[in-house]
């Protein structure tokens, strides 16, 4: 087994769990970005320099696809109710809360993708491939009390937002 085998054998689960979450639980959307995210990283490995591990380097190339994705098709197609109910009902107890759990996320991901790139890149890397602030410093190149105050006050945004504009109490 080669090296990069290995290395995606190691981090395809977590890679994808970062982005089923950050697709909005699109199984085939998310496999796919995952695909693309490991054949990125594949031609660049050389680039790789070090500086953080290797989950949160691939976690970065992934967030880069998803977002370069959102950018080309800005209606990405959203997962039909039923799709997301086969994907998450492991997850939740009844229909009625994975409606509410999806429509959520989907709310709370269109108000982080409006949020400044550093606020939107910290709560993005702890909420949803929930890397550590540790993590997040040496992928962003500030420091790991910076990362904790940007998380701290770009969750109030959310919380504020996700009020105003959605009628959330979180």
């Amino acid at each position: 087994m080669s090296q990069f085998e290995c290395l995606y054998d190691e981090y395809r689960q977590d890679v994808f769990r970062f982005l089923f979450r950050l697709t909005g639980y699109q199984r085939q959307l998310a496999e796919e970005m995952m695909q693309e995210t490991f054949y990125q990283a594949m031609i660049s490995f050389h680039r790789y320099r070090g500086e953080c591990q290797i989950k949160t380097w691939l976690c970065q190339i992934a967030k880069n696809i998803y977002f370069n994705t959102i950018r080309k098709d800005k209606k990405v197609r959203l997962v039909s109710h039923e799709e997301y109910v086969d994907h998450a009902a492991l997850a939740f107890d009844s229909v009625a809360t994975d409606y509410e759990t999806k429509e959520l996320i989907d709310h709370a991901i269109k108000v982080i993708i409006q949020l400044d790139d550093t606020t939107r890149d910290v709560l993005i890397y702890r909420i949803f491939s929930e890397l550590t602030y540790a993590q997040i410093s040496a992928l962003l190149k500030i420091n790991e009390s910076s990362a904790k105050v940007i998380f701290m006050r770009g969750k109030c945004k959310l919380q504020n937002k996700l009020r105003e504009e959605y009628g959330y109490e979180i």
